[in-house]
């Protein structure tokens, strides 16, 4: 009995563990894309913010934001 309880432990283990470091690697990717798009946007001239509709100070609020929050 124990040893087929280890054993589902490790099998559910087994399991988790790829979709756990696929979650995580997503989440990096996304921070990382997020951290690129503010830095472009903070390149931008009045005329592009003009174009897109947003204003410099928009933009300066969003710069200044962490990367890893929306």
């Amino acid at each position: 009995m124990l040893h087929q309880a280890m054993l589902q432990a490790v099998m559910d283990h087994a399991v988790r563990w790829p979709r756990y470091c696929q979650g995580l690697f997503d989440r990096l990717g996304a921070w990382r894309q997020r951290a690129r798009e503010r830095r472009m946007l903070g390149t931008f001239d009045d005329h592009m913010l003009k174009d897109i509709g947003l204003s410099r100070a928009d933009i300066e609020e969003e710069v200044s934001r962490p990367f890893w929050r929306r």
